[in-house]
């Protein structure tokens, strides 16, 4: 059964339901002439955003914004973010299913890590990549030398690159190996 609880500073205003759905709420509004009307509540209907999420426009002291529909469920009903997790992940993949139960607060290398594991983003690296500078073979190496101690500016200097080069290369392997 579908609930619906207010979003964090948005109270009196909009709720977010279990199922993804954001509503008005039936509120008292002031007219030009400074007759009060009552304006009746609705389930809005989202947009999708060019790169694939639901997004709503609220309307709050006279101020009109687009938030996506997924962040406004994960603060109504998962809460405030844990340190250091401020990201959203929809855990089957799909950026227009909003139900709470689908929603979890996550940082961004988890998130992109949880993208590759499912197919949902396409990541090339190494030989792939278009902007490729070593083959896998010469990045393993350099993973295995800065695992052994040696230094970003010694291997920058080494393989003729800036150290965040080799910085990138070390994170990004380790991020494919977890």
């Amino acid at each position: 059964m579908e609930k619906w609880k207010d979003i964090p500073g948005m109270e009196g205003f909009y709720q977010a339901s279990t199922d993804g759905r954001i509503r008005s709420i039936d509120r008292p509004v002031r007219q030009h002439n400074d007759a009060i009307q009552i304006k009746k509540g609705k389930v809005l209907s989202p947009a999708i955003s060019r790169i694939g999420y639901c997004i709503c426009a609220l309307s709050k002291n006279n101020k009109l914004n687009s938030y996506p529909v997924h962040r406004l469920v994960a603060f109504a009903w998962l809460g405030d973010p844990p340190p250091g997790m401020y990201e959203i992940n929809h855990i089957d993949g799909n950026k227009q299913n909003n139900r709470c139960e689908n929603l979890e607060w996550s940082n961004r290398i988890n998130n992109l890590k949880h993208a590759i594991k499912n197919g949902l983003m396409k990541y090339n690296s190494g030989e792939r990549h278009h902007n490729c500078k070593f083959t896998d073979a010469e990045m393993h190496t350099i993973m295995i030398e800065r695992l052994s101690g040696k230094t970003l500016i010694e291997l920058g200097r080494k393989y003729n690159v800036f150290p965040s080069t080799i910085a990138r290369i070390t994170e990004r392997q380790k991020l494919l190996q977890s």
